[in-house]
């Protein structure tokens, strides 16, 4: 973010004289009846107008539509609801009488203006706010990757000025263009506002695809879009990362929402929430990055199966699946986006990223060396919080080195070349503007929370600045480990962010650094480290037992050992089902299910009345009881609808069909189109083939003379 200082006296000029005859036209945003006008000003610590946003909170609640007439100025306000986002900072505008909370705002890295007033109808009022730039951001830029247009995706409500508005607004300087299956351009409409200042823009598409949906960027407004109807993860990655742009780079991939029903990648490339793997001919590693915090609530940090709500459209845990990425050896970066489609509700910025950048002027911002810092995972996400990492390095005593303080570009941290050969102290800074709340810190290692830092600094931007010595963290095995970074707040954001079906609280992910900890120049992930205990522990309890702090490994190891087939394997597992960590146990009952013996069922038994009564979990367990060939899987099938909450079992269709007794019908024959009924409901009407079993006859369809064709069915029952 950069931040302009100018002399006091022109500070001054900059603040509305309300006698000045030449004030802005009004903008008439509130329908017929009572009214105010209103005249305002957002201005920076300087005095200075900018960009910035006023929320008015009245009876009606954050959510009452205030401002109808929202075209009332397209080249300077963005409107909906009770939201006014102002391009230049300052202007006019007719609001209903009454009583009103108003705040200015400006994204997350300035402080919040808040002023209670009372309207009175055919008054005029002013209204100025100087907000301060409460974080320092310098060298980083905060980046949307993912956002829509009602113009070119058609739906939400933002058309291109309210989306361009909206972003600046809310203090975006990097926005990634991502319609539906459309590669769009905000620059045309940037210069148009005279904005570009403010923000640079790279084209995007969200290539919204059977599979699941899929950004890329940056791409070629001229070309062609492409193709959006690929089943096959690595087909349609190859076909991204050989698209031409202008900036000669090889487009970035990401996975968008990858849990959010029928649009999620990871379901519909069959990646197994508990192994982190998948076995599915379509699948490809070949992404840059994941989006685990999507929209307003950051959807995707939460495991959905144990926070289930009504209504949630989410499943299992995208922070999981990247711990199992991770602990498998793959880097893809944690990424968090507004995915707006709309001025209001999905406000844009909200999460957002922060990227290393070598400029702050939002209109130097070079997308090359922005892909570069997602590729290597310099970057993290935000709702709120602030975050760097620095690490300090301690010299050798005898080398009259001095002590510095370094960054971590490469993310690959060795231990130090001097005579101790010691790892280095991380340090870890949480700034955050002084509306937003934070609370704690965890720190994650190797997928596992292993130790919470509270935060007790509230009404000051710095909250947090704390160290430790990396080797405090390393795993009892000696081996290598990755360390992550997890900052949460309590309170809400509303109303700044609307509360949706979940609230909008302050969260940050920082994305892992990798340390060697063994010292032989080279990473080891947590799954080789898995592979290498099981081969030396022949002792399964010994092994479970001497990693009680670290559950991940210890699912870990229960994998490794089915791959590896050792003979330790079912006594492993039945240690495994008996694990306190409700993650251990679905390992266990993963490997139950390949294993298919019935000696593992009374540990499955005793698993499945355990603590694990969650529905995706129950559901595991019984796939595994299934394939031990249970009695009575259909009376134990029956009673599992009995005692788990319904509504929550039928989200896990894939599950499901594994579960069900009997088998999905895969082979099937279609025939069609035929002409839709004018004067009765569809079905209601004869077609004829309905009433004529011969499969060989041929019949008039719309399309013409057709027969029977066959068509088969996915493995979990469905046609397309």
């Amino acid at each position: 973010m950069r931040v302009i200082a100018v002399p006091l006296v022109l500070a001054a000029l900059a603040h509305h004289d309300h006698d000045d005859k030449s004030e802005p036209r009004v903008a008439q945003l509130a329908a017929d009846g009572p009214t105010a006008l209103v005249r305002f000003v957002i201005a920076d610590a300087e005095g200075m107008p900018m960009p910035g946003r006023l929320t008015f909170v009245g009876a009606g609640g954050a959510n009452a539509a205030l401002f109808p007439n929202t075209q009332a100025l397209p080249g300077d306000l963005a409107v909906r609801k009770n939201v006014v986002y102002s391009l230049s900072g300052s202007g006019a505008i007719t609001v209903p009488a009454g009583e009103y909370t108003v705040y200015a705002t400006r994204g997350l890295e300035w402080s919040r203006g808040e002023r209670r007033v009372t309207l009175a109808a055919g008054a005029e009022h002013a209204l100025d706010f100087e907000l301060v730039h409460e974080v320092d951001t310098r060298g980083w830029v905060s980046a949307d990757f993912h956002l829509h247009t009602y113009t070119h995706s058609d739906h939400g409500d933002a058309n291109l000025n309210e989306r361009v508005i909206s972003l600046i607004g809310e203090g975006v300087e990097l926005a990634v263009a991502t319609d539906h299956n459309h590669n769009t351009d905000y620059a045309p409409i940037v210069r148009e506002l005279g904005a570009t200042s403010r923000v640079t823009t790279v084209v995007g598409n969200e290539l919204s695809t059977p599979i699941g949906h899929v950004n890329a960027f940056p791409l070629d407004p001229s070309r062609p879009v492409l193709n959006h109807r690929l089943r096959d993860a690595g087909e349609l990655f190859a076909l991204i990362r050989a698209e031409p742009n202008a900036l000669g780079i090889t487009p970035v991939i990401q996975l968008n929402h990858p849990r959010w029903y029928d649009i999620d990648f990871f379901r519909h490339t069959a990646f197994d929430p508990i192994t982190g793997v998948s076995s599915a001919k379509g699948w490809s590693f070949d992404f840059d990055s994941v989006e685990i915090l999507n929209a307003n609530p950051g959807r995707g940090y939460l495991d959905a199966d144990l926070a289930f709500e009504p209504g949630d459209e989410g499943r299992h845990s995208v922070l999981r699946d990247w711990f199992h990425l991770l602990n498998r050896g793959h880097r893809h970066a944690a990424v968090g986006n507004s995915d707006s489609h709309t001025v209001h509700f999905d406000f844009a910025g909200w999460p957002r990223n922060f990227v290393r950048s070598t400029t702050d002027d939002p209109s130097r911002i070079d997308p090359r060396e922005v892909a570069a810092s997602v590729r290597s995972m310099n970057c993290f996400t935000t709702l709120g919080p602030f975050v760097q990492l620095r690490l300090f390095d301690v010299p050798d005593e005898f080398s009259g080195l001095p002590n510095k303080w370094q960054d971590v570009p490469d993310r690959f941290v060795r231990k130090q070349s001097n005579f101790s050969r010691v790892l280095p102290t991380v340090n870890v800074r949480v700034s955050a503007a002084t509306w937003i709340d934070v609370d704690r810190m965890h720190v994650a290692v190797d997928g596992d929370l292993v130790e919470t830092v509270g935060v007790a600094r509230a009404g000051l931007p710095l909250r947090l600045d704390w160290s430790r010595e990396l080797a405090a963290y390393a795993p009892e095995h000696g081996g290598d480990f990755w360390i992550a970074f997890l900052v949460e707040g309590d309170d809400p954001l509303d109303p700044i962010v609307v509360d949706q079906e979940q609230p909008a609280r302050p969260i940050a992910i920082v994305n892992p650094l990798f340390v060697d900890a063994d010292g032989d120049g080279k990473w080891t992930p947590p799954w080789e480290t898995a592979k290498k205990l099981v081969d030396a522990t022949p002792e399964p309890a010994e092994l479970l037992a001497r990693f009680p702090t670290r559950p991940s490994l210890r699912a870990l190891c229960v994998l490794a050992a089915l791959e590896l087939r050792r003979e330790s394997s079912f006594a492993l597992v039945e240690a495994a089902l008996a694990d306190p960590d409700r993650m251990v146990v679905l390992a266990a009952a993963r490997a139950a299910e390949s294993l298919a013996n019935a000696r593992l069922l009374p540990a499955l038994e005793r698993a499945a009345a355990g603590p694990v009564r969650d529905a995706f979990g129950q559901l595991a367990l019984f796939n595994a009881q299934r394939a031990c060939d249970v009695a009575e899987p259909e009376r134990r099938f029956t009673a599992l609808f009995d005692r788990v909450d319904r509504n929550a079992l039928k989200r896990y269709d894939d599950e499901l069909a594994r579960a069900m007794p009997g088998r999905f019908v895969s082979a099937w024959s279609v025939l069609g189109y035929f002409p839709g009924p004018r004067d009765a409901a569809m079905g209601a009407a004869g077609y004829g083939p309905e009433q004529d079993g011969d499969l060989a006859r041929e019949w008039k369809t719309k399309a013409g003379p057709m027969r029977w064709k066959p068509l088969a069915a996915s493995t979990a029952g469905f046609v397309d």
